[in-house]
């Protein structure tokens, strides 16, 4: 014998207008573009950090404001909006528990426009200077 809980769930409540469901609908779509958004991020990252990976809701707890785990010294967090996010949202990674060495990203797209990276003058130099001591940089 199978017991059901008589308690509707949200996607049955009767009192429920066609709004409230339209909301809830859009909501869950936005959701899945930016985990989507998430996913892409993480294997364009792979080509350079192969054990990049996308972190899971499970875990947000842990993340600090970072989306993508094993992309060594960068903390990047991944935003995909109608239009590009704003500059400020890099305040989202906790920069004051940042490691010394390690360096906020922002990558954030728009609809049907190209992916961009944002990061600190100060950390983008840090980061050429290692390129330049690593011999890879022109």
């Amino acid at each position: 014998m199978r017991i059901t809980s008589k308690k509707k769930t949200k996607r049955e409540r009767d009192d429920d207008t066609d709004e409230k469901k339209l909301r809830r609908r859009r909501g869950r779509a936005v959701r899945a573009k930016g985990h989507t958004f998430e996913r892409e991020c993480a294997v364009i990252f792979r080509e350079f950090y192969p054990e990049a990976r996308r972190l899971l809701e499970n875990h947000r707890d842990d993340a600090r404001g970072v989306d993508l785990l094993h992309t060594g010294r960068l903390r990047i967090q991944c935003k995909r909006k109608k239009d590009y996010v704003g500059v400020s949202r890099i305040t989202e990674i906790q920069c004051d528990e940042l490691i010394a060495g390690e360096i906020p990203v922002l990558v954030t797209s728009g609809d049907g426009k190209r992916p961009m990276v944002v990061m600190s003058l100060s950390d983008f130099r840090a980061f050429l200077r290692d390129l330049q001591a690593a011999g890879t940089l022109p």
